[in-house]
């Protein structure tokens, strides 16, 4: 039997650029959260998962992660009446600091589920 596979990849992303100072000065702050899922039609599971973020700041801005969620094990329900259904969810919360002052709160978060009812 031939096996059919999809590889699902969902991201949130947050970019932003700031001016300060007498000499303009540029600070960026980036973050991405991503989720990726390989799921086996054929077999109707999830047959690899994972998850992870990228955040980057530069200048006078720079982040401290409050919080990183990017499960090992992601949750699995099934039942005869629904079929088959799964999800995984990854999160990244990261304060952002503008020269040394609190400037904002990102949460990104990036879900997938497969529902194969």
């Amino acid at each position: 039997m031939l096996a059919m596979a999809a590889l699902i990849e969902f991201y949130s992303e947050d970019v932003r650029r700031y001016c300060v100072g007498p000499n303009c000065i540029i600070g960026y702050a980036y973050q991405k959260t991503w989720t990726k899922v390989g799921y086996d039609d054929s077999a109707r599971k999830v047959v690899s998962h994972t998850g992870a973020a990228y955040i980057d700041g530069g200048n006078i801005l720079y982040y401290i992660i409050i919080d990183q969620r990017h499960p090992d094990i992601a949750g699995c329900v099934g039942d005869r009446w629904s079929g088959y259904w799964w999800v995984r969810t990854d999160s990244d919360t990261v304060d952002w600091y503008a020269a040394g002052l609190y400037a904002f709160r990102w949460t990104t978060v990036s879900s997938i589920a497969v529902n194969a009812c």
